[in-house]
C-alpha cells in the first residue's frame, strides 16, 4: 500500500472538492513538496503544490515543460483516476 501524507483540508482548485491527503506514487513516504504534482481524486485534474503547499491547476505550458517521462507518468496517473471517478471511486 502506498503512503499517505495527511495534510491540511483544501479544495481543488477546479472543482472545489475537500482534499486532505496526498499519496506519493513512489512509495516514498515524504510530505508533498513546492513543485510536487498531485491529481485531483474526483476531477482528475492535474495540480502542483506551490510555495505555501496549496494546490493550483497545472498550466498546458507546465506539463509540455515537465521530461517525456514525467509527461507519461502524469497521464497514465490521470487514466487512473478517471477510471476511479468511473467506478464511483
Amino acid at each position: 500500500m502506498l503512503p499517505v501524507n495527511h495534510m491540511p483540508l483544501t479544495q481543488c482548485p477546479k472543482c472545489n472538492h475537500p482534499l486532505d491527503c496526498a499519496t506519493s506514487v513512489d512509495a516514498d513516504d515524504s510530505a508533498p513538496i513546492e513543485g510536487d504534482l498531485s491529481i485531483c481524486i474526483n476531477c482528475a485534474t492535474p495540480l502542483v503544490f506551490d510555495e505555501l503547499l496549496m494546490l493550483r491547476v497545472l498550466t498546458q505550458d507546465e506539463i509540455d515543460g515537465l521530461p517525456p517521462l514525467s509527461q507519461i507518468e502524469l497521464r497514465q496517473a490521470i487514466r487512473a483516476v478517471n477510471m476511479l471517478i468511473n467506478r464511483g471511486h
